[in-house]
């Protein structure tokens, strides 16, 4: 599984999007009473409302399953979620387990997994705030222990995946020379950016966790080089080099 966090003061914002029909949207678990999105909001308002001074009760967990998991079932999901929300620490709190469709007109493609959404209201319900600091390093070790319990596919963490993403102009100039070949417009197929590539090569190398030595045998099998480096203020990365560039 991939997890993701975000977090924000606006709930009804948070619902609307959740619940939008055309995502094909379904509650799946949670302890809420309320099911539109007017009633959710409400209810995690007038829980919020008890400590004010907390401007950014917002959190939104995304929980993505790996391709090769399937069609995930609901009750699978719902424990997952409800696992990760308490290891979390929201342990007295109000939280709302929606899925949507594969079909989502809100992406360029269509997913090729399943994927879940936690709303999730930081202030409990007797009024206290859980503390989140660093919720981000410990969702991910949570989501690794859940897929070994629940027999899942095994992720590599992403300090090892590595990934650097796309910039907005890469994204644009990739989608354009697509849609170009496809109406004929240009002959030659769109070059794939060089870090879609080498994250796809890094995944495959580091799906099974391997230690860093097999890690690097694997990659320099597919042609990387891989050169860790040691900065003047100790600090360890690691540069690869394929096609005769550079990525860190």
């Amino acid at each position: 599984m991939i997890g993701h966090i975000e977090h924000g003061s606006n709930f009804g914002g948070l619902f609307r999007y959740l619940l939008a029909t055309d995502k094909g949207a379904r509650i799946i678990g949670g302890n809420a009473a309320g099911e539109t999105i007017n009633q959710l909001t409400q209810e995690f308002n007038n829980c919020a409302d008890q400590r004010r001074t907390t401007t950014k009760p917002v959190k939104h967990f995304i929980l993505s399953f790996a391709p090769e998991d399937g069609e995930v079932q609901d009750n699978l999901k719902h424990t997952i979620a409800t696992q990760a929300v308490q290891r979390l620490g929201y342990i007295d709190n109000q939280y709302v387990v929606i899925d949507h469709q594969r079909e989502d007109p809100g992406h360029d493609w269509n997913h090729d997994h399943d994927h879940i959404h936690i709303a999730v209201n930081m202030i409990t319900l007797d009024g206290q705030r859980v503390d989140d600091w660093q919720d981000k390093r410990r969702f991910e070790a949570i989501i690794r222990g859940l897929e070994q319990e629940h027999h899942l596919t095994l992720v590599a963490p992403s300090q090892e995946r590595n990934h650097k993403s796309l910039t907005h102009g890469q994204v644009q100039k990739y989608k354009q020379q697509l849609r170009d070949y496809q109406t004929g417009k240009q002959t030659q197929t769109p070059d794939i950016p060089i870090s879609v590539k080498l994250q796809a090569a890094i995944d495959a190398a580091s799906l099974d966790q391997p230690t860093m030595t097999i890690f690097i045998g694997r990659l320099q099998q597919l042609g990387i080089d891989v050169m860790p480096i040691v900065t003047e203020t100790g600090r360890k990365r690691i540069s690869y080099l394929m096609d005769q560039q550079f990525s860190f």
